[in-house]
């Protein structure tokens, strides 16, 4: 076990990735960005996400959250003057359950993106002035939270925490009669957020993953006599050198056993049983 540990620690580590964006010393920042009509469109028809019940999210039964998924490398082209994204070829999503309580270890086989977001994540990597001399590593989440009067609009199943990647991103395409979703930094291991804030659509907000837990509040109905959502890009980023692809990641990410949420969280095991 100790020797399996060593080996996914050596692939996710806490290097210091400061002098690779313009996000300064507080090791976050929340800007803007291009969105496009044919992606901003596309959140109309992603499928229910299958592993959204687990954690948190089995207080809905997990019908609160659809999901796209892919994973591309960015390249910036000096001749162009712009990032270039190549798609990559698709493989199912993998945590290690030292980060996601929820879902971690398990192998989530999702729907790959049917829209190529190459104009958003080159104005997102513009606006926090990411490394042009390196190409990135980006693990595309395309998602939809929706909420009713009957179904709670759970933003993340496995409540604040890291994940394992150099840089998280979060981009907001659009918030449709909806109140909560605020994004939050907190102190590795826990505490009060030092930064809370409920970002717009056109706003995404980066922040560095080794220096601190990352939180969203659920979503309600602003009317709860009509349904709500908000949809978003989730972007987990890191230098090609260090992207979390291919068969050596999965396969020490898998050797370490399922996460157990359950266990580590009874109290919230106990308040999910109740409200269902």
């Amino acid at each position: 076990m100790e020797e399996q540990r060593r080996k996914i620690d050596d692939i996710v580590d806490d290097e210091d990735v400061g002098p690779f964006t313009e996000l300064g010393p507080k090791a976050y920042a929340v800007g803007t960005f291009e969105i496009t009509d044919a992606v901003k469109n596309a959140f109309d028809d992603l499928p229910l996400d299958p592993y959204c019940g687990a954690g948190r999210g089995a207080a809905t039964q997990g019908r609160h959250r659809y999901r796209r998924y892919d994973d591309f490398k960015a390249t910036y082209d000096p001749g162009l003057g712009r990032w270039r994204l190549e798609l990559l070829p698709h493989r199912p999503f993998i945590q290690h359950p030292k980060f996601n309580k929820a879902v971690g270890g398990i192998a989530r086989h999702l729907e790959p993106l049917k829209v190529h977001p190459e104009t958003e994540m080159n104005s997102i990597f513009n606006t926090f002035g990411f490394d042009k001399s390196q190409p990135i590593h980006a693990k595309i989440h395309q998602i939809r939270v929706i909420t009713t009067k009957d179904i709670q609009g759970i933003a993340i199943a496995e409540g604040a925490h890291r994940d394992g990647q150099e840089w998280q991103i979060v981009a907001v395409f659009d918030r449709v009669n909806v109140k909560g979703g605020q994004s939050q930094f907190l102190p590795t291991g826990g505490g009060e957020p030092f930064f809370a804030r409920t970002l717009e659509p056109g706003e995404v907000v980066c922040n560095e993953d080794a220096k601190m837990w990352h939180n969203a509040t659920d979503l309600s109905p602003e009317d709860e006599d009509r349904p709500g959502h908000r949809d978003i890009f989730i972007v987990a980023t890191n230098r090609w050198h260090k992207r979390r692809y291919g068969t050596d990641f999965e396969e020490a990410s898998l050797r370490n056993g399922e996460s157990d949420w359950a266990t580590e969280h009874p109290d919230e095991v106990a308040e999910v049983r109740e409200a269902s």
